[in-house]
């Protein structure tokens, strides 16, 4: 079963064209104009000078083209982790293969020491996992439970996760929802979330910042004028899932939060 190794991906490879060579003409312009009015005055230094500066302004600007797509995915070892278990029956089951999922990214260290993943409520069919792909995608929105969110959309081919011809859908998660998750997940259209460690587990043993997270939010979850309640059990096999945690902190696992300078 393919558990959707890409993520999110959108945007025309043209565009990417365009940019480079409206980017090469803007540079020969300005090159060329530089060069005439030192030819004229008979500048030999300036001459050169606009050389250099031809060099110079290929390999900046060239570097800074505008990107028009953007691919998130998964490890290559998703598949054999998670195995047979594309039906968990008991939330046990379900947390137990998110903090899996957590350790093993640790482990092959192609992420941060979380996981995630999206059942159906009735039954526990799997429809989506994820882990954190933050410093090997260099994209900061990758968390383990948007990783898993964005799947599970593509899975069923809707931004609305609530939506009338779906399952009702749950996302487990092995720590606590970090600020941007949490809009995620309000947006999301999942109507439970079950967490394992907690942000204060993850904030002492990692030494990441989760972001202050709204006042009462499991009621603000649960109380959402407008929208689906999103109903919150906090501390599933919250033990065992302090284990990809420590495990992080061992390897000396980097900690990628804004720099602060």
């Amino acid at each position: 079963m393919d558990h959707g190794r890409t993520a999110f991906q959108c945007g025309e490879p043209a565009l990417d064209r365009h940019f480079q060579t409206q980017a090469t003409q803007d540079i020969r312009r300005s090159v060329a104009n530089c060069f005439e009015v030192n030819r004229k005055t008979g500048n030999a230094g300036g001459i050169l000078a606009a050389s250099d500066m031809a060099t110079s302004l290929m390999e900046n600007r060239i570097l800074r083209i505008l990107k028009s797509n953007v691919t998130l995915t998964l490890p290559d070892w998703i598949d054999s982790e998670v195995g047979d278990a594309l039906v968990c029956s008991t939330d046990d089951e379900q947390m137990e293969l998110a903090v899996r999922l957590a350790e093993r990214n640790v482990a092959e260290r192609t992420g941060g020491p979380f996981g995630a993943a999206v059942f159906e409520i009735e039954g526990g069919a799997l429809a989506a996992v994820g882990v954190n792909r933050v410093v090997p995608l260099s994209c900061s929105v990758a968390h383990a439970e948007a990783m898993a969110i964005m799947l599970a959309q593509q899975t069923f081919q809707t931004y609305d996760l609530a939506a009338s011809d779906l399952p009702p859908l749950r996302l487990v998660t092995s720590a606590q929802p970090c600020l941007q998750c949490f809009g995620m997940i309000w947006w999301s259209g999942v109507r439970e979330v079950l967490i394992g460690a907690t942000a204060e587990d993850v904030e002492r043993l990692t030494g990441f910042s989760e972001g202050a997270l709204p006042e009462e939010w499991v009621k603000r979850f649960a109380n959402r004028v407008g929208f689906p309640a999103v109903r919150v059990t906090e501390g599933l096999l919250r033990e065992r899932a302090l284990e990809p945690l420590i495990e992080y902190r061992k390897r000396n696992g980097a900690i990628y939060s804004p720099s602060s300078t």
